[in-house]
């Protein structure tokens, strides 16, 4: 019986996409001003989504902020679809692109804690396309990239903005029959951008490897193990891979800001199914509340309702840069300053969607903040909407009470 209880809970967690808030676990509500917020605090904040809106920097968005393990913000803001005056709603999933890293990094690092490879070995060691993998160059590489290596964007695979990088937009991964296992091979062939650890370059396509590496290592599917490693403990139950028809209708729309107004967005979202290949750099849906829950198991240090997911040490390494890494970025995580205990006081991650995150240690915070809006191309555009709502945030929690 609860072989067939937790194969339900996969098709939930993985296949069958979004489901209504009510059908996983919601985080306890907390009172603003008895967790130590003033209360113009909050109208500040309220203020700054509100005129942003009305200013035209952003269509709408959803922001939830979480105080020692308890919601004590979670609003919808502006519009979800200009065109329909839809609302955009708190529980309204959304594509967050890279922010999809620290997930599958997560994910991966539990993996290799149960021993089932090691982060540290090459990843020919499973896939036997990388043995004598060349560089762009045609020259041989000394060695194939590790799977650390390639979570922390020191393997040498292409990055996103090279000719080579971002294989998910390329028309031949539309294939209906395209699978990871016939892109990672293609990038084999292609080569890497620089030997490993040579420099850091932020690469999609280097979460790819990785993912089809731990796939060859433990025989099975990764969307399976990730969904039992951390989206179903945690009772993501709004977060998917592969949305559904009825998700993708209930995902706001995509816009562009330019100096003539907001463009609606031309990339359209597969339908799941449509393809064996997703990316798994950049491709998960979810909601606010579904991702609040992972990044608190970060600031618990892999702990969720009494049970260690993650052991401590292996959470904790994910926000250490390698030592041979000269860049802020760990394993799936953007670093933020150390406290003076050498230990990181925040860590977070941003998407190209528009989305953004946060796990404040110091003072025991978490927030998301949903757009479907990428930075804008025009520097006249700055300041970013997500970067003055960052700033209003870490404000606001400096100013605990």
């Amino acid at each position: 019986m609860k072989t067939a209880v937790f194969s339900f809970a996969i098709c939930i967690a993985v296949s069958c996409g979004f489901a209504e808030d009510k059908a996983g676990s919601i985080l306890p509500r907390g009172d603003w001003e008895k967790h130590g917020f003033a209360v113009t605090a909050r109208d500040e904040l309220r203020t700054l989504l509100r005129e942003q809106v009305e200013q035209k920097r952003v269509p709408g968005g959803a922001l939830i902020m979480v105080h020692q393990g308890e919601v004590v913000f979670a609003e919808g803001f502006g519009w979800a679809n200009l065109e329909a005056k839809r609302p955009f709603r708190i529980t309204d999933p959304v594509r967050i692109a890279s922010i999809t890293k620290p997930i599958v990094a997560t994910a991966i690092v539990a993996l290799a804690a149960e021993g089932r490879f090691s982060l540290d070995e090459p990843v020919s060691t499973w896939l036997a396309e990388f043995r004598g993998v060349k560089l762009l160059s045609g020259a041989p590489a000394s060695r194939a990239p590790t799977i650390r290596e390639l979570l922390s964007h020191t393997g040498g695979a292409p990055v996103d903005e090279s000719t080579q990088g971002r294989p998910w937009l390329r028309e031949w991964t539309k294939d209906p029959k395209i699978t990871l296992d016939d892109v990672v091979k293609r990038l084999s062939q292609t080569g890497l951008a620089w030997e490993p650890r040579a420099r850091f370059g932020y690469s999609g396509s280097g979460f790819d490897i990785a993912v089809r590496a731990v796939e060859a290592a433990t025989g099975q599917p990764f969307e399976q193990q990730v969904a039992r490693c951390v989206l179903v403990p945690l009772d993501m139950t709004s977060t998917t891979f592969r949305p559904s028809a009825e998700v993708r209708a209930a995902m706001p729309a995509g816009y562009h800001l330019t100096a003539r107004g907001f463009v609606a967005s031309s990339r359209v979202l597969r339908e799941r199914g449509a393809t064996g290949y997703v990316t798994y750099g950049g491709s998960i849906v979810t909601t606010p509340e579904d991702l609040a829950k992972f990044l608190l198991l970060h600031l618990r240090d892999g702990e969720w309702q009494g049970r260690q997911l993650v052991p401590v040490d292996a959470v904790r390494a994910m926000r250490r840069k390698p030592e041979w890494s000269k860049t802020g970025y760990g394993l799936g995580w953007s670093l933020g300053r150390v406290g003076k205990d050498g230990n990181r006081l925040t860590i977070g991650h941003t998407g190209s969607s528009g989305t953004a995150c946060k796990v404040d240690f110091q003072h025991q915070t978490v927030w998301v903040l949903f757009t479907q809006m990428p930075v804008p191309k025009d520097a006249a555009l700055e300041p970013h909407f997500r970067n003055l709502v960052r700033d209003k945030l870490d404000e606001i929690v400096a100013r605990l009470k």
